[in-house]
């Protein structure tokens, strides 16, 4: 799209100004961005259990094409944001907004085995897992 805005350009000495000519278009990126408020942006970040658990650390294109690496060494949960301040829309230096990171999960099937299972249920639960279930397992 292009857009003409008459008389809004430079001012010659014979007081004549020129046209400001905008063109327009799509910004393609392979993490679709939303804009949230007026400068925020917020996007999915999607994460396996095992980052979420554990921390991460992923490269991510940026809206504006630079990549951007994104460090977190807490756990997460699905729903969680995480905010980068001054990387959203920039209107001047003093004013930038922020990109939001909303985490989603990746789901993977995995085959663990009975004494993995109990290892995670004990981690969670803090207690072993009850003999009835783990032959229910087997």
């Amino acid at each position: 799209e292009i857009i003409c805005l008459k008389n809004m350009g430079h001012n010659f000495k014979n007081n004549n100004r020129t046209d400001i000519i905008l063109t327009v278009s799509d910004v393609k990126s392979d993490v679709p961005f939303e804009r949230l408020g007026e400068f925020d942006i917020i996007t999915k970040l999607k994460l396996t259990l095992s980052e979420m658990l554990c921390g991460f650390e992923k490269n991510v294109n940026h809206i504006d094409g630079k990549e951007l690496k994104i460090s977190y060494n807490n756990s997460t949960k699905p729903g969680q944001k995480i905010i980068l301040k001054n990387e959203g829309m920039k209107y001047n230096e003093s004013h930038i907004g922020n990109l939001i990171f909303e985490i989603e999960l990746i789901w993977q099937d995995v085959n663990l085995s009975i004494e993995t299972k109990s290892v995670i249920y004990e981690i969670f639960n803090g207690k072993r897992l009850n003999e009835n279930i783990i032959s229910n397992l087997e």
